[in-house]
């Protein structure tokens, strides 16, 4: 006879392993929010408030604990990423395919990644080489004439060698104002994100 446990996923889990008071976003959650980027990831997490800073330009700027992004600290991969003049912009740098999971910590971090994490910090964990699919393809459209494409490619090239190659674009190039008050409804832009990594992964001395 044989016996079968499974058990399905939480789209949001609680991290029992660090002493800090950190959720952890799966992917399952993120499919819940249908994200083109980071910066629309959160909209199913009531800990993070995104909003629009500048109408004009479609920017956004997150907060938590009350306090605004500079003092928060925002990581891919533990390596500080949105900081300075690239908060404006930054959270749309990071497409939602390429996102494996996102923590966030509540409260004052560690000082280990940086000064900045007064509010908290929000850590985000990109597909890896070895255990991503070896191609995936994602093309969207909508009727407001925004356009999104995104596309990896994997490729083990040993047993302790694998890379990836994400490509991702997008567009709007239809100018939208449908209350008709001479203000566009959507900002107009394109944007195109490339990202190569290699992973080693070395079982034997424990180096990934």
């Amino acid at each position: 006879d044989e016996v079968k446990i499974t058990k399905k996923q939480k789209g949001i889990k609680k991290s029992y392993t660090l002493t800090s008071n950190t959720s952890i976003i799966t992917s399952k959650e993120l499919l819940k929010a249908a994200c083109c980027n980071l910066a629309e990831s959160f909209e199913t997490n009531p800990s993070i408030d995104v909003n629009f800073s500048d109408a004009l330009t479609g920017t956004k700027q997150i907060k938590m604990l009350g306090l605004t992004s500079p003092y928060l600290l925002i990581t891919e991969e533990n390596i500080p990423s949105v900081r300075g003049a690239s908060q404006a912009y930054g959270l749309s740098f990071t497409p939602g395919t390429w996102i494996e999971s996102v923590q966030i910590t509540k409260g004052a971090g560690s000082v280990i990644n940086g000064y900045e994490s007064i509010s908290g910090q929000i850590n985000t964990e990109l597909l890896k080489p070895l255990n991503d699919i070896p191609f995936f393809l994602n093309v969207y459209g909508s009727t407001d004439a925004r356009f999104e494409v995104n596309t990896h490619f994997n490729k083990k090239l040993s047993d302790k060698w694998a890379t990836s190659l994400f490509v991702h674009g997008n567009a709007r190039v239809a100018k939208n104002d449908m209350n008709d008050d001479g203000f566009l409804d959507n900002p107009l832009g394109k944007q195109i994100n490339v990202l190569n990594r290699y992973q080693y992964y070395n079982p034997e001395s424990g180096l990934v």
